[in-house]
């Protein structure tokens, strides 16, 4: 009777050499996501933090115009264009959210574009309830099920118009602002490395004298313990229970505030 030779079959984790017909234990070779702000150094792999061109602060103007050129634009879109946009949408038609998802004119901004950004006022958010996959598109999404149209309605023809958007904590996903405060509290230092991040995002705008807008409770919270000496202001967070026309008023009556101070 003939001996049938069986073919060995490897463990997990190992493969069969195809010369010798061992089984080796094998690595896979993982493509390592680099964080937004941080870019792969093609000759090491590492992921280096994106360091800009020192940007002089902007000058604040009464009528909200802005020497932003396109080396400033593209700076900043290089380091945050991956968790940051500006307060400008396309105009929406018969539909309310019509037009959200539209960034294409922040591929290659006109001057007149360019004009209208003001990152010496910066709306500022608590963090991402989801990946953003599009550069700019924080605070734009493309998706029906979001309520960030109403900060569209509240800024349409005001000063904030333009305004830089941001949020205070980075790269942290989580749908459930209490949550994200839960967590905040027992890692301060987390809380800490992301205040820093922020003061060094103002810097590398150019904002002088900034005006902060704190979208929401939460966000003026970490933001007002964190800075004493910076300009905080406060308004509902366009998700929480209120209709576009009341968070427009809100913003009215903020603008009127700023400018009688």
């Amino acid at each position: 009777m003939d001996t049938l030779k069986k073919s060995k079959r490897c463990k997990n984790g190992t493969r069969k050499h195809k010369k010798t017909g061992n089984c080796e234990k094998y690595v896979l070779s993982i493509t390592k996501r680099c964080k937004n702000g941080t870019r792969k150094n093609k000759k090491t792999g590492n992921c280096d933090k994106i360091e800009l061109s020192k940007l002089s602060p902007l000058t604040n103007s009464n009528s909200n115009m802005n020497s932003m050129t396109k080396q400033r634009y593209d700076d900043i879109k290089l380091k945050y264009g991956g968790m940051s946009s500006w307060a400008i949408w396309a105009e929406s038609d018969k539909k309310i959210k019509s037009g959200m998802g539209d960034i294409s004119f922040f591929e290659n901004p006109t001057k007149e574009t360019l004009d209208k950004l003001n990152p010496s006022v910066i709306l500022v958010g608590l963090n991402i309830s989801k990946k953003i996959p599009r550069t700019f598109g924080n605070f734009h999404p493309n998706y029906s099920s979001a309520q960030d149209y109403k900060t569209r309605y509240a800024l349409k023809d005001t000063m904030f118009w333009g305004a830089y958007m941001t949020d205070i904590i980075k790269d942290f996903e989580e749908l459930v602002a209490g949550n994200l405060m839960k967590y905040l509290n027992k890692n301060k230092s987390f809380e800490k490395e992301n205040a820093e991040t922020f003061e060094q995002e103002l810097l590398d705008i150019g904002a002088e004298n900034p005006i902060i807008i704190a979208l929401g409770n939460d966000s003026y919270k970490i933001l007002k313990r964190n800075f004493k000496n910076l300009n905080i202001y406060k308004v509902s967070h366009y998700s929480a229970f209120i209709t576009k026309e009341k968070l427009r008023l809100e913003f009215e009556k903020l603008e009127e505030n700023i400018n009688d101070n």
